[in-house]
C-alpha cells in the first residue's frame, strides 16, 4: 500500500489552494508553519475562520448535551408512563458525565451554563413534546398543558449527578 503524505507549504505553492479541496492537506500545511513559526505561509483567513468553527464546535457540544440532559428530566418529571423512568434517568447520567467532562476540558463554558440552557430550553420542550406525540399521541394536550414554558431547572440541578426532579401525578 503506498500511502503519499501531504504535500508541505513550499510544495504546493499556495497557502489557501488545498482548504476547499483537502482539509487534511491544509491543516498539516498550517500546522507545519505554526510549529515553524513561518507567520508568511499561515493561510490568516482560513484558519481565522477555523478556529471560529473550533469554538462554535466546543459550544454546540455543550449546549446538545444540555439539551438531551433537560428533554429527559422532562421526561422523567412529567412523563405518565412510568415505565420508561429508568432509561431516562440513565440518559440523564451519561449526559451530566460526559458534559461534565467537557466541560473540564472546556472552562470558559463552565460559567455560561445557566444561560446556555436558557438558550436550549425551548427546543428541549419542543423535543419532550414531540417524543411524548410519538409514543403517548392521547395525551399530548396534557402534556402541552404541563410542561413550563420556562427552564424549571437551575443550573446547578442539571449538573447535579444525583438531581432528578419528582415526578408530577397526574
Amino acid at each position: 500500500m503506498n500511502i503519499q503524505r501531504p504535500l508541505s507549504l513550499s510544495e504546493h505553492g499556495t497557502k489557501g489552494a488545498e482548504y476547499g479541496n483537502d482539509i487534511f492537506a491544509w491543516a498539516s500545511t498550517q500546522r507545519e508553519a505554526l510549529e515553524r513559526r513561518d507567520v508568511s505561509a499561515l493561510d490568516w483567513d482560513n484558519l481565522a475562520e477555523e478556529m471560529r468553527d473550533l469554538g462554535n464546535s466546543e459550544l454546540a457540544e455543550v449546549e446538545n448535551r444540555l439539551s438531551t440532559i433537560i428533554e429527559h428530566l422532562l421526561k422523567y418529571q412529567f412523563g405518565l408512563v412510568r415505565e420508561r423512568a429508568a432509561g431516562w434517568k440513565r440518559t440523564v447520567s451519561t449526559q451530566r458525565s460526559q458534559l461534565a467532562r467537557h466541560l473540564k476540558r472546556n472552562q470558559s463554558l463552565a460559567a455560561r451554563v445557566d444561560e446556555f440552557a436558557q438558550d436550549v430550553y425551548a427546543d428541549a420542550r419542543r423535543d419532550t413534546l414531540a417524543a411524548f406525540k410519538e409514543y403517548e399521541p392521547h395525551d399530548l394536550s396534557y402534556y402541552a398543558d404541563r410542561l413550563p414554558v420556562a427552564l424549571p431547572y437551575a443550573a446547578a440541578d442539571l449538573l447535579d449527578q444525583d438531581f432528578l426532579p419528582d415526578p408530577v401525578a397526574r
